[in-house]
């Protein structure tokens, strides 16, 4: 596969490598994932017109951007970075979709489509909710009162499988040569 860019393709999938992109292969994997889960439903609430004014433009501008280009970088085990930063653009493009659907000089064709893209989509989620409904049941009751390991626990236990200290804190944290606490949050006489 042709690089597309950065470090050697053995550092893909590092937990806090930040470019998620390297080869082809995977750019190609990417663009299909953004049309199955936003593209598509974007392109037909921009076909539409129902995005109209300047402010609905600019809206739907910057959440169709964010969601485009976040997924080109990673940080974290499970991508943190693009799963807690999306939720802004995603709630937006749900507006967008509401109104959208709510427009009434939208024609029926838009709609349709729109419902029936939203109707294959909730599928997951419904496995989802079933999965999670089905564990909860007398005999799993008691699991819930238990609190659980603690964070100092939790992290020592991914020191040993990962072989870096405080692999779990940087996870959610990051790491103390960060831009954001070498410039904004470090140590000073004033704290």
């Amino acid at each position: 596969m042709a690089k597309v860019g950065g470090t050697s393709p053995s550092h893909e999938g590092s937990a806090f490598d930040f470019f998620a992109v390297r080869t082809l292969g995977r750019l190609g994997g990417l663009v299909v994932f953004e049309l199955l889960e936003f593209g598509i439903l974007a392109m037909i609430v921009c076909l539409s017109r129902s995005v109209s004014t300047r402010r609905l433009r600019a809206v739907a501008g910057a959440a169709i951007a964010s969601l485009t280009l976040l997924p080109f970088f990673r940080y974290g085990r499970s991508n943190d970075l693009v799963m807690r930063a999306s939720i802004p653009a995603l709630f937006a493009l749900c507006v967008l979709i509401g109104r959208t659907l709510a427009a009434p000089t939208v024609k029926r064709l838009w709609k349709t489509a729109l419902l029936g893209l939203l109707l294959v989509g909730m599928f997951t989620g419904a496995v989802e909710l079933r999965r999670h409904l089905s564990w909860h049941n007398v005999a799993n009751w008691s699991r819930l009162a238990d609190p659980g390991p603690t964070l100092p626990e939790v992290n020592e236990q991914f020191n040993r499988e990962n072989g870096e200290q405080d692999w779990f804190i940087h996870q959610y944290v990051g790491r103390a040569d960060a831009l954001f606490f070498r410039w904004f949050a470090k140590d000073g006489p004033n704290r």
